[in-house]
Order: structure tokens, then sequence, then C-alpha cells
């Protein structure tokens, strides 16, 4: 798939797909990244990043085997599905970071929530407090919404961000 027909796949995909395939652009780029403070960088010419990683018992979203033997568990979650369900991220986290831990071929494992704001500043806050307060990253992201408002894809494969010309 080509990174044009990925990025139009985007605008198909649930929200927490999205979310996921979000990354997965940034991921992509030849250089490394810092998605937070609390995060080594990552370069995807050295680590290694897997995708809806089957576990034993679950699912992980995104995980990053990162080159100094420790390994990040991220979880998507979509804000518009309200508060409890991106909570239901933190339990998820430490369900599958004890599993990864248990392989015992991972030196760390860090937890971090990736998730969509569902439109309120206070709930935003709670949530990150939570994550915090759980030894949890919180990463948080804009509506899914204005994100694939933002992009569109020309014919040719150009983007294009609304109102240029």
């Amino acid at each position: 798939m080509t990174p044009t027909e990925f990025i139009r796949s985007l605008h198909h995909a649930t929200p927490e797909k999205a979310l996921v395939g979000f990354f997965k652009v940034k991921a992509m780029s030849d250089e490394p990244k810092l998605v937070d403070l609390r995060l080594p960088f990552f370069d995807h010419k050295l680590d290694t990043v897997a995708y809806e990683m089957a576990l034993p018992h679950g699912r992980a979203d995104i995980v990053i085997f990162h080159l100094d033997g420790s390994t990040t568990v991220i979880e998507a979650k979509d804000g518009a599905n309200g508060y409890t369900h991106i909570a239901q991220g933190i339990g998820q986290l430490a369900f599958y970071a004890t599993q990864l831990a248990l392989k015992g071929k991972v030196k760390r494992v860090r937890k971090a929530l990736m998730w969509s704001s569902p439109g309120d500043r206070e709930i935003d806050a709670m949530i990150t407090v939570t994550c915090l307060k759980a030894g949890v990253i919180p990463l948080e992201m804009a509506p899914v919404r204005t994100y694939l408002a933002a992009l569109t894809v020309r014919p040719h494969g150009q983007e294009v961000r609304p109102g240029a010309h």
C-alpha cells in the first residue's frame, strides 16, 4: 500500500484504528522520533514497531521494541466513546504490559495511553492525572474527526490542507 492509499484508508477506519494510523504515518518518517519526553527516541529502521500485536490474552494496539532492550506498549482509545472507555485502556495496558514482562525477553516495559479528547478539558485533565497515578504515560490527542477533517488527498497523491489551493 502506498503512503497515499494508506492515508485515504484512514477515512474509512474506526476512530481507534485511525489514531493508530496517524501514529504509523509519523513512525514511517526517516527521522528518529520523540513521541513524549518520558519515552526514548525511536527509529523505525532500528527499533521494531508492532501494530495489533497478538498476546496470549488480548491484542495490543502498538508495541515498540526499542534498541536498548526496553518495550513500550501503547493502547489507543477514542474519546467519542466516553471517558469510561478511555479509562478502561489503563487496565488493558497493565494487562498487556504484564504479559510482555512475563515473557522475560524485555528489560523494561513502559505503558502509554494514546487517546483522543472527548472534548471536555476537565475530563482530559482527570485522565492525565489518572494515567500518571497508575504509572501510564498519557498521550492526549485531538478528537479523531479533527485529524480526518484536516487531511484530504488529491487524486495525484498530493496531500492538501483545507483552504490550500
